[in-house]
């Protein structure tokens, strides 16, 4: 399957986001080719892209083993996944990822959504996004501990099982180092972006 979980655009700063999923297996093996990433006016923002083996141990949890890459303009980097998904309690979509890099440069995310159906047609989707480093990496602006934090809020229209239009608000902010990395290149510490999007499987 090759599914377009977001495709939207951002007005605050006229950029368009992606995030695409394709996977192939069974409800118990599967392969995951994940790609994300932002451009803006003055081209692409960064890119990362992530290829995985997943393994269910249940119906609720599965682990992830695979590779991710950063594909920024200025730089790359290469990092070793190992990550966790869980149905959590109260229906919350829980999953959290270890990234090992070279010299032993360490990365951590969580991810936590809900859907909420408010009709048989409109499902609203909080999702709140957490990473965190273990050192300073200077090339592509990321500093040691707490690193950016992201909230955003999507209200759904579904037309069908396979494509809904979207609006919606994200919020991000760098935090320590890397937000000190932002200033220095003149970026905001933190926006609102209102959105317009969809998603879609094929």
């Amino acid at each position: 399957s090759l599914s377009f979980d977001e495709l939207e655009y951002h007005t605050e700063d006229e950029s368009t986001a992606w995030s695409a999923n394709f996977s192939m297996g069974t409800d118990t093996h599967q392969f995951n080719l994940v790609s994300e990433g932002e451009r803006t006016s003055d081209g692409l923002a960064g890119h990362e892209l992530r290829a995985h083996y997943t393994k269910a141990l249940s119906s609720k949890v599965g682990v992830n083993l695979g590779w991710r890459g950063d594909l920024q303009p200025s730089s790359s980097r290469d990092w070793f996944l190992l990550g966790v998904s869980w149905d959590a309690p109260f229906e919350l979509e829980a999953g959290s990822a270890l990234f090992v890099g070279s010299g032993g440069r360490l990365g951590l995310r969580l991810e936590v959504e809900r859907g909420f159906q408010i009709t048989p047609s409109l499902l609203l989707t909080p999702e709140a996004k957490v990473n965190s480093y273990s050192e300073d990496d200077i090339q592509t602006g990321i500093g040691s501990g707490l690193s950016e934090l992201e909230l955003a809020m999507r209200l759904a229209y579904e037309v069908s099982q396979l494509f809904s239009p979207y609006i919606g608000i994200i919020w991000r902010r760098p935090y320590g180092k890397t937000a000190d990395f932002a200033r220095a290149e003149g970026e905001h510490r933190g926006n609102v972006q209102f959105l317009m999007g969809v998603n879609f499987a094929l």
